[in-house]
């Protein structure tokens, strides 16, 4: 009866402390009071103080429905919200590491999962931006001996997921497989659906991109994208599992709900991920990157027409896709792991607002979901609703 009354009595007072427009830095600690206080396990709750509402009343709104969330336990992690060149909100919330008492900061750096594809489309486009290939080239043109019912995949099949080849193709992500290894099992699996027909998604496809990125360039994928993207935007945040050129003490852990800590960093970068995930970032290289895209500062003005052209079937080139949200266009790319992980780029062209979206730790409330419902059934009901 004690447990039940107190956890009741924890969420009213949450509850009421957090729809109080006046909750901010002086209520806020009351919260985290009663929270712990009225139960003995910890809840690992915290905002940082960096909220940059700057008294706008767009800022107040978002920061009182992610308070509100981040409290009920179904996130941890970091957010930005930048409307044009003006920064509307930033904050922190959440640890990093539970175990280590150490908080989530706006510098933290996470796991992008399904994000990192935007890399390799972006490095393949720069590659048919400088005629070291076309998009409607064929594997045969870089696999001369493949089965026959995959040598007319186009590269742009393969940018769009609709080459028809399968989404997974090994048993898990950290699996030591070698470029030849990961081609090999590609090849060798039927095909979903004939190249161009269907829509499905394939990581697999990412792969191969990855592999004839190598092939094109003569060095390795992870160079190139340093070398051609990383280090022109100085996204000096942005790097891969294992790679010692980022900060590794600001690398958060993931978690799912109470479930000990988990670093994806410390595993190994395979070929079973390669091309399609295996990134970390910050809120602010991502928010960097989703610049450089928008406005288009890679390439020619010819090609920065198709970064996010809408293709008759499939996604747009590097995965993105775009959505209507409450009668409002918007272009978005997520990613999410099992560990606790999911990230979010999304964009709304005629208010030119970015959301970006990092979190290391999400609950049963909406898993591996978490970061497409913060972004579109929650923050979308104020954001699409401004000037």
């Amino acid at each position: 009866m004690w447990i039940s009354s107190t956890h009741y009595l924890k969420g009213t007072i949450l509850k009421l402390l957090i729809k109080s427009r006046f909750y901010s830095f002086f209520t806020f600690p009351i919260a985290i009071f009663f929270a712990t206080a009225c139960t003995s396990e910890p809840t690992y709750r915290f905002a940082s103080e960096e909220q940059l509402i700057k008294n706008n009343s767009l800022g107040e709104q978002i920061d009182q429905v992610l308070v509100n969330q981040h409290m009920s336990g179904v996130f941890d992690g970091t957010v930005l919200i930048r409307k044009q060149d003006e920064l509307i909100y930033r904050r922190a919330f959440g640890y990093a590491n539970r175990e280590e008492n150490k908080k989530n900061s706006v510098t933290t750096i996470s796991d992008i999962g399904s994000i990192a594809k935007s890399y390799t489309a972006t490095a393949m486009l720069l590659l048919a931006d400088r005629d070291e290939l076309s998009l409607q080239d064929r594997l045969k043109k870089f696999y001369p001996d493949i089965p026959a019912d995959k040598k007319d995949i186009t590269l742009h099949q393969l940018l769009t997921h609709t080459s028809g080849l399968i989404n997974f193709h090994s048993r898990n992500d950290f699996e030591q497989l070698s470029r030849s290894n990961a081609e090999n099992i590609i090849f060798q699996k039927a095909l979903r659906a004939p190249p161009g027909a269907e829509y499905h998604y394939s990581n697999a496809g990412y792969t191969l991109l990855a592999s004839i990125i190598e092939r094109v360039s003569k060095q390795s994928f992870e160079n190139y994208v340093k070398k051609e993207l990383l280090t022109p935007l100085n996204l000096v945040h942005t790097s891969w599992y294992q790679r010692q050129q980022v900060f590794q003490d600001e690398i958060a852990y993931g978690y799912v709900n109470h479930d000990k800590r988990f670093r994806t960093f410390y595993k190994p970068f395979t070929w079973a991920l390669k091309g399609g995930g295996g990134m970390v970032s910050s809120i602010e290289d991502m928010s960097a990157w989703l610049d450089a895209l928008v406005a288009g500062t890679l390439f020619s003005d010819q090609m920065k027409k198709q970064i996010f052209q809408q293709p008759a079937l499939g996604r747009t080139l590097g995965g993105w896709q775009w959505v209507e949200i409450n009668n409002t266009p918007a272009i978005e790319i997520g990613g999410s792991t099992d560990y606790g992980y999911t990230a979010k780029l999304q964009y709304y062209p005629e208010s030119q607002i970015s959301v970006i979206l990092l979190f290391n730790g999400y609950s049963n409330e909406y898993e591996g979901k978490t970061h497409h419902v913060i972004s579109n059934e929650i923050l979308s009901n104020i954001l699409t609703h401004t000037k």
